[in-house]
């Protein structure tokens, strides 16, 4: 679920930032530009925040994205 959230903030960022040149200073900004209907609650109780070093959103209770899982190759 997190993982999802971040996604579809991560293709709002990527939006307005082709829309406007700049990237979104707030998650709110995404909301105002209509590029988000609101801000996704984190399930865990914790928050969405924009990671300004590195242009991405990350959730305050899981800061590590999740990874795919591939088998081992033999």
């Amino acid at each position: 679920m997190i993982e999802r959230d971040i996604d579809h903030v991560d293709a709002a960022m990527t939006a307005f930032v082709d829309r406007f040149d700049h990237p979104p200073q707030s998650l709110s900004e995404l909301v105002q530009a209509k590029l988000l209907s609101g801000i996704p609650t984190e399930p865990f109780g914790g928050e969405y925040r924009i990671d300004f070093d590195h242009g991405t959103v990350t959730s305050s209770t899981h800061p590590t994205r999740l990874r795919l899982h591939s088998p081992p190759t033999q």
